[in-house]
């Protein structure tokens, strides 16, 4: 199912603002919504040969956006699960940055004022892919009142906070790519009803990446703490992807990003 022209209008206006945002220019994707752009990313390589921010760690950076507006929501906090002392506030344009250790796999939970809370199961090879084409994961919160909008829209049926909410993002790197025409699933959920993004900001039902690289698994029974994501490549595709599990927790948004490799 479509959504209307006013949950449409919405997410162009998210991109637009997105593209306001930048505070050191580019036009890098911000990944689950529509193409837009916000600020480039420093490199951890520093300036003129001075280490960067995370010697010896992955400098792992989010935009933390209200997910109807596109605006950042200055001071929500991005931490990482199991040592909440690595934790940050989000500057006005809603950026966090985060050092994670290096080949590991980490939760990273997002929360605002006002805002359901959202998890984001971080592979730190896949953030490395990230911060070299000079992307930020996003990280789009959204309220009580514009999940029920939102969902509605979506699904026919409000947000649910005794379930729990999956979005699977597939991507090509190094560009960042959708890989367009892969095919998504999350094991042992019922219902396994899908919905994919296209990049005007539209979903339609369906478990196939589209434009818009995410997969939305709204209102879900889990069958445990995480899934495992499974990812069929569509033909033609000579590459590989990464694999990968989604964390399922009750009444949050949860997203985790799968990378492909050609």
């Amino acid at each position: 199912m479509w959504f209307n022209w006013l949950a449409k209008r919405m997410w162009l206006m998210a991109a637009v603002a997105a593209l306001a945002m930048g505070c050191g220019g580019g036009d890098d994707e911000v990944i689950d919504a529509p193409p837009g752009g916000a600020d480039a990313l420093p490199s951890d390589g520093g300036v003129d040969g001075m280490p960067g921010p995370c010697p010896g760690q992955i400098a792992y950076q989010a935009g933390i956006l209200d997910w109807v507006t596109g605006q950042g929501i200055f001071e929500a906090t991005a931490t990482e699960v199991g040592n909440e002392t690595n934790t940050a506030e989000a500057a006005p344009n809603g950026r966090a940055s985060l050092c994670l250790p290096p080949a590991t796999i980490i939760d990273v939970h997002f929360e605002a004022d006002g805002y359901i809370a959202r998890t984001h199961r971080v592979d730190t090879l896949t953030a490395e892919l990230l911060a070299a084409a000079e992307i930020a994961e996003p990280a789009r919160l959204l309220t009580p009142e514009d999940a029920n909008d939102v969902y509605v829209n979506v699904t026919t049926e409000a947000f649910d906070p005794n379930l729990v909410h999956a979005l699977v993002d597939v991507r090509v790197f190094p560009g960042g790519e959708p890989l367009t025409g892969a095919q998504v699933g999350v094991a042992d959920v019922s219902p396994d009803a899908a919905y994919a993004l296209a990049a005007d900001g539209t979903f339609a039902a369906g478990d196939q990446v589209t434009t818009g690289g995410v997969v939305f698994f709204p209102n879900i029974n889990p069958g445990g703490d995480e899934a495992a994501i499974t990812v069929t490549t569509p033909p033609g595709f000579s590459g590989t992807c990464a694999t990968g599990t989604v964390p399922l927790i009750t009444g949050e948004l949860s997203y985790t990003l799968i990378a492909c490799q050609n």
